[in-house]
């Protein structure tokens, strides 16, 4: 078997939370492809002991037929719940706001908010459903806000020995955020990046003046002693 004719489906952060959903993909003769991923080494998260993710991959003409099983496989277990589960207590608004950032839920929160809206009547096609993903995914692709004041303290505390700015720099310059496909992006736009540079640059010309005058002050001071 290739991975060549299989698309990304879902991506996990361990092999044991792939394994619960191969499960269900064994049971039901959908085939898949699992692969793990290796991680980049990114300054950003020195000392990250982090592995690499695992990669689910269907055929793209199995994905319906997964979503619909594995939706299945949760409502199976919905119907034992406690009705004090939080969920219940939640307002229309906010059962949608569950399905709208699914990436801040489990996928049994999101599935149970689809029930109980469509037990109150108003059920989420696979349509809008799908028009949501993608807009969400536009969403979280987009970058952080300019950070304009943190920018202007690390050029304030570059003239202070520049250790702070080079921090900051190093922040603005590698900070990443992970989207929900498990591909990482840049949080900030070019332009703080080059800040982020710029700091950086800035704060080790400062921070090596700052190490070289002390060092010639202390060797004059020995020098006259």
């Amino acid at each position: 078997m290739t991975d060549n004719i299989f698309e990304v489906y879902k991506t996990f952060a361990t092999a044991d939370e792939a394994q619960e959903y191969t499960k269900v993909l064994d049971k039901n003769n959908i085939a898949y492809f699992l692969e793990k991923t290796t991680p980049v080494f990114d300054p950003a998260f020195a000392g990250n002991t982090d592995n690499g993710a695992v990669v689910l991959k269907l055929s793209a003409t199995d994905f319906v037929k997964a979503n619909k099983v594995f939706d299945e496989a949760q409502l199976m277990d919905m119907d034992a719940i406690d009705k004090d589960y939080y969920l219940f207590s939640f307002t229309d608004d906010e059962l949608m706001d569950v399905i709208v950032k699914k990436e801040e839920w489990n996928e049994f929160d999101y599935v149970l908010a689809q029930k109980l809206l469509r037990e109150r009547g108003k059920e989420v096609s696979m349509d809008v459903l799908t028009a949501i993903r993608k807009q969400r995914e536009i969403e979280l692709s987009r970058h952080l806000p300019y950070p304009k004041t943190w920018i202007m303290t690390g050029y304030a505390f570059a003239l202070l020995g520049g250790l702070i700015s080079i921090m900051i720099g190093l922040q603005l310059l590698w900070d990443k955020k992970k989207l929900p496909d498990g591909r990482k992006m840049y949080a900030y736009d070019e332009s703080a990046r080059n800040h982020g540079r710029l700091l950086l640059v800035i704060g080790l010309i400062v921070l090596i003046m700052t190490i070289y005058f002390n060092m010639r002050e202390e060797f004059d001071n020995e020098f006259i002693r």
